[in-house]
């Protein structure tokens, strides 16, 4: 894991497993995990004059996007930042370039509409002042509007996706029985976003949650899975040191490995779990 991450500093090697495992989860969060997905359009960037302007990159995005093609090239170039060492990042969580913040609170990502090469790294592509706003689930792409560098926190981009995709789990809501008393503007949601809070969200009258961040800027669903994680580990453990062949049951070996090969941990995918002479089994799932 720590190899994938990447760390000069060497701060990870001595890191907890649990702020690891947030290192890492807020990483791949960050990342899209190339295989085909429908792709959704919204009613109000489908009618948009920026659809007209930026169609080619668009329909280029999308057709990536549908056959499954990896979409880094079209990410912020901090992407590529899986850890900043504490000596060296900013001291406000907005600046780091291993946060984002609408990502963490939103869960929303922001593509470049370019297709050719320009100033940043490899494999990134040609930066743009206009950017595609979008949510990714394992088979869906959710195509919400394109914003300029100054729209992270507008209400309206929440809005498009309530009034689009009610049932599609981007937003939980509404809400029973909840109203909000006192109106949030778009720039004291940025100032709260910023601080690492996270808001509750009045749309047509009803009242929704957004995934939200913690206040050290990263999603909330990756410290769930963090405690998700040490729990299986620990039962594991304990099941391990109760029936030391406990790995061999569940992958199907009637007895011991006669090599005496241990059992070593891998992550694989989206799974984490334990690998022996090729044969790998699963404990349970990153975010």
């Amino acid at each position: 894991m720590t190899a994938e991450l990447g760390d000069p500093s060497g701060e990870l090697g001595t890191m907890p497993l649990g702020e690891l495992l947030v290192v890492y989860g807020n990483w791949r969060s960050r990342r899209i995990p190339a295989h085909p997905r429908r792709v959704h359009w919204s009613a109000e960037l489908k009618l948009s004059s920026k659809m007209t302007e930026h169609r080619a990159a668009l329909r280029a995005i999308a057709d990536k996007t549908a056959k499954g093609q990896d979409l880094t090239p079209h990410l912020s170039d901090r992407v590529a930042v899986a850890y900043e060492p504490a000596g060296t990042r900013e001291s406000s969580t907005h600046l780091r370039r291993d946060r984002d913040l609408m990502l963490a609170s939103w869960g929303v990502h922001h593509l470049h509409l370019s297709t050719i090469s320009g100033n940043r790294p490899a494999p990134f592509l040609a930066g743009t002042g206009d950017l595609l706003y979008t949510c990714f689930t394992t088979g869906d792409a959710f195509f919400i509007g394109v914003f300029d560098h100054n729209s992270w926190s507008l209400k309206e981009v929440l809005t498009i996706v309530v009034r689009n995709w009610p049932d599609a789990g981007l937003v939980l809501g509404p809400l029973p029985d909840a109203n909000l008393d006192v109106a949030v503007s778009d720039p004291e949601r940025a100032r709260i976003r910023k601080a690492g809070g996270s808001l509750l969200e009045e749309i047509d009258g009803r009242v929704y949650l957004p995934p939200g961040q913690t206040l050290a800027g990263t999603p909330i669903h990756v410290s769930r899975a963090r405690m998700r994680i040490l729990e299986t580990l620990r039962q594991w453990r304990d099941h391990l040191a109760a029936n030391p062949e406990a790995l061999d049951e569940v992958a199907g070996i009637s007895s011991a490995n006669p090599t005496g090969a241990p059992w070593e941990p891998r992550i694989s995918g989206d799974e984490f779990g334990f690998e022996r002479e090729g044969q790998f089994v699963a404990l349970d799932r990153f975010p």
